[in-house]
């Protein structure tokens, strides 16, 4: 449900065989909702809004209407058609409702009101559990699946953890239905020393982990990478800790308290971690 730019050069490529002026028009509404979401007018997005939504219905339509012979294109991937109307449909949700919580939150930010902050996480979670859900049981039905994001957005209980940005808001693994809540095996990746980079391509030092927190339990098996089970393990002398509220660093760097338990069901810790060597492209 997030731009990304790859993607429309992909379907332009794609789409530009048949219709280069609409491929054009998506490649450039794939831009502009991209700025928006940095936006404060929200009189300005209001003017804009019935262009972008027209964009991407059109698109809708012509994916609908050329179907056989786009999908022919891409012989070995069967759903890369429905997979791309979801998409339109999602950037279609974007447009009408969360575009403008996201204008309105980035001013209310900067006057220390976060509540509409709050709400792009609830719709944007939203659309994540729902594609999640969707990708499980109508394209990839009794598959194995490995969902790769942030803690915050995996654990299974978020709502009730403390000291949160997001405490009290239900993320997508605590949104997705129970059956497949109870299939899946959520992991915790943690860290406990060194420097990270955040998503502005800025690095920064991990914070201090005080004694008792659950980066410091971790530590003293002494390894480079600890990987723990929580799941299938009982209340008992030396796992009590899995069953009692711990401090952790999300991020590295905010503390929050949780009952890892009833978070994730397995736990990986790297001791030390370094930043990334960014890719830096042309403008």
């Amino acid at each position: 449900m997030q731009i990304q730019f790859p993607y429309a050069s992909f379907m332009k490529e794609w789409i530009g065989t048949k219709d280069a002026g609409l491929a054009d028009a998506f490649v450039k509404a794939e831009e502009e909702l991209a700025d928006w979401s940095e936006s404060k007018d929200a009189a300005a997005y209001a003017q804009a809004k019935p262009k972008l939504l027209k964009t991407y219905e059109d698109m809708r339509v012509f994916l609908g209407t050329h179907a056989t012979e786009l999908q022919a294109q891409y012989p070995k991937n069967s759903h890369l058609l429905e997979m791309t109307q979801r998409v339109m449909d999602d950037r279609i949700r974007v447009v009408k409702e969360y575009t403008e919580v996201v204008i309105r939150s980035n001013t209310a930010t900067e006057q220390g009101d976060y509540e509409p902050f709050l709400q792009t996480m609830r719709i944007r979670d939203e659309m994540l559990a729902d594609n999640l859900t969707w990708l499980a049981d109508h394209i990839y039905p009794n598959k194995k699946i490995i969902v790769w994001g942030h803690n915050d957005h995996i654990r299974k209980n978020n709502s009730q953890v403390m000291n949160s940005p997001y405490s009290g808001v239900k993320l997508m693994g605590e949104l997705m239905p129970d059956r497949l809540k109870k299939q899946s095996y959520a992991i915790g990746l943690y860290m406990y020393e060194g420097e990270a980079g955040n998503n502005m391509a800025q690095t920064y030092k991990i914070g201090t982990h005080e004694p008792g927190s659950m980066e410091h339990i971790l530590k003293q098996a002494g390894h480079p990478y600890t990987y723990v089970d929580l799941k299938y393990w009982k209340n008992k002398k030396g796992t009590s800790w899995m069953f009692q509220p711990r401090i952790s660093l999300d991020w590295g760097m905010l503390p929050e308290s949780m009952i890892p338990r009833e978070q994730f069901d397995g736990l990986l810790m790297i001791d030390k971690v370094h930043p990334p060597t960014y890719i830096r492209t042309k403008p």
